[in-house]
């Protein structure tokens, strides 16, 4: 086995085939790791996971469960990052049908329920 000094993060994660296709060459899921080094601390690094599915959309009479996290801490103050999330909730809300749920769950340093499986 190779000493763990010596494995890169970012290498093994280009190795591995996180794909998936359909017969008809469709993408029913994707999975990508990247590796960065964190640029506000020494000796620390950033991975971030990101996860697409098929976008089949939404199946008739199917209720939707919908749980936000959203990061309340002082990094997002700046109007551009609330004016992102704004703009998304409202077209979330428009596209929210009376059975779907939504839970809202806030966090700076520990996680806050607000809203626990509210009707639309």
């Amino acid at each position: 086995m190779p000493d763990s000094a010596s494995i890169r993060s970012e290498e093994f994660n280009q190795r591995l085939r996180l794909s998936r296709s359909r017969g008809d060459g469709g993408l029913t899921r994707r999975l990508r790791v990247g590796a960065r080094a964190y640029p506000f601390a020494h000796n620390r690094d950033l991975l971030r996971f990101s996860l697409k599915t098929a976008a089949v959309g939404r199946q008739a009479g199917r209720p939707l469960n919908i749980v936000l996290l959203l990061d309340n801490s002082g990094s997002m103050e700046r109007a551009d990052r609330v004016g992102i999330i704004r703009e998304a909730l409202r077209v979330l809300a428009f596209q929210l049908q009376p059975q779907d749920k939504l839970s809202v769950i806030t966090f700076a340093r520990t996680p806050r329920l607000v809203a626990d499986g509210n009707h639309g």
